[in-house]
C-alpha cells in the first residue's frame, strides 16, 4: 500500500525527469555534431564565449575576439562588456573543470532544458492534477520556436527562459524565495530581462489579497527592474565603454521602423510557425499573453523573422527569447486553464485527452516547417573537409596565433591571439602583414590572395572548398 503510494506521489516527477533529460541528452547530441561540422549558429559568437572563458580560467585577463556594437566595442580585458551577465560567474568553476567549447554547449542545453520542470510546476500551480501538469510540460517541450533557441550555441539570452517561468510563477504565487530565484537568475542573464522583471507588476496575484501587499510587489518589481536597466546596466556601460555609450544603447530603439503592412507579416509569421496553437492557449491567459507582446513588437520591427532560420542570420533567433519565454508561461497557464474547465464536464478525463491530442497535433506542422528551414541554412565546409581541417586545429598550441574566417573561430577559440579578417575592428594591426606569433592562416577559398601570405613565409598545407590553411614556422614571418 505505501509502496503504491509513493509511486503514485513519484510517477509525475520521474516522467519529467526523464523527459528533461532526453530533451537535454539529444540537444547535446545535436550541438555537439553541428559543433564537429562546423555548423554552429555564429561561430565567432562562441568562439567570443569560449575565449572569455578560457582566457578567465587560465588567468590571461585578455581577449582577442571582441563583439562589437553600434555602442562600444568589448575587451581586450575581460571585464570590459557591451552587456551584463553575471551568470558567467557561475558557469566558471563548471567550466574550469574541462575548458572546451563544447562545456559551453553542453551547460546552455543543461539549463535551458530546466524550462521542462519549471512548466510542470507552473502548471501544477494552476490547480490542475499531476497528469495534467505533466501534459502540459511535455506539450511545452514541443514548442516549434524553443528547437532553434535550444540548438543556438550558448546565449545567456536563451538559458534565461527557465527563470521567466520561475519568476511569473513565484510573482502571482506571492512565494518570496521563488520569485527572488527567478528574478536573480533572469537579472543574471542579461539586462533586457530587467524588463520582464519590471512587467511582472502587470499580472495579477494567483489568489485574491489585500490591495496594499499587491502595490508592494507591484511596487518591488518595478523597481528592482528599472534600477537594474537604467542605472547597474547604463552606468557600468558609462564606466567601461565610455560616457556616450548608454546614449547609443537607448539609440538602437529609435532606428526607423519598417512599413506596417511587413510588420504585420513578420510579426504573424513567428506567431503562427513559431508557436503553432500554443498562440491560442495563451490568449486563454491574456493578460500573460499581453506581456509577450512588445518583445513580439521588436521583432517584426527589424530585429528578427521566421525566414531568416534558412539563412546564415538565422543565430538572431536569440533576440526571440524573452517573447518565446513570455509566450511559454502564458500558454502553460492556458492549458492549465482549459483542461481545468474540461475536466470538470462529465467524461471530462477524454476529452482532456482529446484536448492533449489536439495540441501536440497544432504543433506538429509548424515543427515541421521549423525544421524544413533549419534544414536549409547553407552549409561551408563538407562532411569530408570537415576532418581534415579537424587534423589541422588539433596541431596548433594554445600559445600560436591564428587568422581565421568566422566559419572555423569557434575550434580555434581555445588559444590566446585568434583574430578574424571580415569585419575591419576584428582585424589585427597592420593587416594584411601579420606579426610574428601569427602561426596560422584560416581563410576561404578566394577571400585573400595566396601570394600575401606566401610572401609572410606561410605555406599552403590545405586548400578545399571551404576554407584554405597556412602555416608558418617560427622563425619564417618575414
Amino acid at each position: 500500500m505505501r509502496l503504491s503510494r509513493s509511486i503514485a506521489r513519484l510517477w509525475p516527477y520521474l516522467l519529467i525527469a526523464l523527459v528533461y533529460a532526453l530533451a537535454t541528452s539529444a540537444t547535446i547530441f545535436d550541438v555537439f555534431r553541428r559543433y564537429d561540422e562546423f555548423r554552429l549558429g555564429w561561430s565567432w559568437d562562441l568562439a567570443y564565449y569560449n575565449q572569455w572563458f578560457w582566457s578567465t580560467s587560465h588567468g590571461i585577463g585578455t581577449i582577442s575576439v571582441r563583439p562589437v556594437a553600434s555602442f562600444g566595442e568589448e575587451g581586450p580585458s575581460i571585464w570590459k562588456m557591451n552587456y551584463l551577465a553575471p551568470i558567467r560567474a557561475l558557469i566558471l568553476p563548471i567550466y574550469c573543470l574541462y575548458p572546451h567549447p563544447k562545456t559551453l554547449l553542453a551547460i546552455h542545453a543543461i539549463l535551458f532544458w530546466l524550462l521542462i520542470p519549471a512548466a510542470y510546476a507552473s502548471a501544477r500551480s494552476e490547480g490542475v492534477d499531476r497528469a495534467i501538469a505533466v501534459a502540459a510540460a511535455v506539450s511545452a517541450t514541443f514548442v516549434p520556436l524553443l528547437r532553434p533557441l535550444a540548438i543556438d550555441d550558448f546565449r545567456e539570452l536563451q538559458i534565461a527562459i527557465p527563470f521567466v517561468l520561475w519568476a511569473i510563477e513565484g510573482y502571482r504565487s506571492r512565494r518570496l524565495g521563488l520569485s527572488s530565484w527567478g528574478i536573480g537568475g533572469l537579472l543574471c542573464c542579461r539586462q533586457e530581462y530587467a524588463i520582464v522583471v519590471a512587467s511582472l507588476a502587470f499580472l495579477p496575484p494567483r489568489n485574491r489579497e489585500d490591495p496594499g501587499k499587491s502595490l508592494v510587489w507591484r511596487q518591488t518589481v518595478v523597481l528592482i527592474g528599472v534600477v537594474w536597466l537604467c542605472y547597474i546596466y547604463l552606468g557600468y556601460l558609462g564606466w567601461m565603454i565610455g560616457p556616450n555609450a548608454p546614449d547609443h544603447f537607448l539609440e538602437e530603439f529609435m532606428k526607423p521602423k519598417p512599413p506596417w503592412d511587413e510588420i504585420a507579416r513578420t510579426a504573424t509569421g513567428i506567431v503562427v510557425v513559431g508557436l503553432g496553437g500554443w498562440a491560442l492557449l495563451g490568449c486563454a491567459a491574456p493578460r500573460l499573453m499581453l506581456i509577450s507582446l512588445p518583445w513580439l513588437w521588436g521583432l517584426a520591427t527589424g530585429r528578427w523573422a521566421i525566414r531568416l532560420l534558412e539563412t546564415e542570420e538565422w543565430h538572431g533567433v536569440r533576440y526571440a527569447a524573452p517573447f518565446a519565454a513570455t509566450a511559454l508561461a502564458a500558454g502553460i497557464s492556458g492549458y492549465a486553464r482549459i483542461a481545468k474547465r474540461l475536466i470538470s464536464l462529465r467524461r471530462g478525463g477524454v476529452f482532456v485527452a482529446l484536448f492533449a491530442i489536439l495540441v501536440l497535433a497544432s504543433l506538429a506542422i509548424p515543427q515541421i516547417e521549423i525544421a524544413r528551414k533549419l534544414d536549409r541554412t547553407p552549409t561551408r565546409i563538407e562532411a569530408d573537409e570537415a576532418a581534415i581541417v579537424w587534423r589541422w586545429i588539433d596541431q596548433i598550441a594554445p600559445s600560436e596565433g591564428v587568422l581565421a574566417v568566422y566559419d572555423v573561430s569557434a575550434q580555434l577559440s581555445s588559444r590566446r591571439l585568434l583574430s578574424s579578417y571580415i569585419l575591419d575592428q576584428n582585424k589585427p594591426i597592420g593587416f594584411p602583414i601579420l606579426k610574428p606569433e601569427y602561426h596560422w592562416v584560416f581563410t576561404r577559398a578566394k577571400d585573400i590572395p595566396e601570394s600575401i601570405w606566401i610572401n609572410q613565409g606561410f605555406e599552403l598545407v590545405h586548400s578545399g572548398r571551404g576554407v584554405r590553411i597556412y602555416r608558418r614556422s617560427a622563425g619564417k614571418a618575414r
